[in-house]
C-alpha cells in the first residue's frame, strides 16, 4: 500500500513540475512578445502599449483581460506586472511538485 502511495505521490508532483514549468515558458515568452512589441512601434508612449498589449492578447491574457489591461491606468505596468506575477505562480507549481516528489521517497515507515 506504502508503495502505490509513493507512486500516486510521485505521478502527481512529476505533473506538477510539468504543468508549472510550461506555465512559467508560456508566460516568459509572452513577456518577450511584449517587450519586443513595445520596442517595435513608433507611436505615442501610451498607443505602443496598448498596441503591444493586443499582440500578446489571445494567447497569453485574453480578449476580456486585454480589454481590461488597456482601460487601466498605465496598462504597460500592469501588463508586465501580470505577466510576472504568472510566471512566479508557475515556478511555484513546479517547486511544490518537486516537494511532492521528494515526499514521496518517504512515504514508507
Amino acid at each position: 500500500m506504502t508503495f502505490a502511495m509513493a507512486l500516486v505521490l510521485g505521478t502527481f508532483g512529476v505533473i506538477a513540475i510539468v504543468l508549472g514549468l510550461a506555465c512559467f515558458l508560456l508566460y516568459s515568452i509572452g513577456l518577450g512578445v511584449f517587450e519586443r512589441g513595445l520596442k517595435e512601434g513608433g507611436e505615442a508612449h501610451g498607443a505602443r502599449a496598448k498596441n503591444a498589449v493586443w499582440k500578446i492578447g489571445n494567447l497569453f491574457l485574453g480578449r476580456e483581460r486585454a480589454q481590461k489591461q488597456i482601460a487601466a491606468d498605465n496598462p504597460e505596468a500592469n501588463t508586465r506586472s501580470f505577466l510576472r506575477t504568472r510566471m512566479r505562480i508557475g515556478l511555484m507549481a513546479a517547486l511544490a511538485g518537486l516537494i511532492v516528489v521528494i515526499a514521496s521517497f518517504f512515504t514508507n515507515h
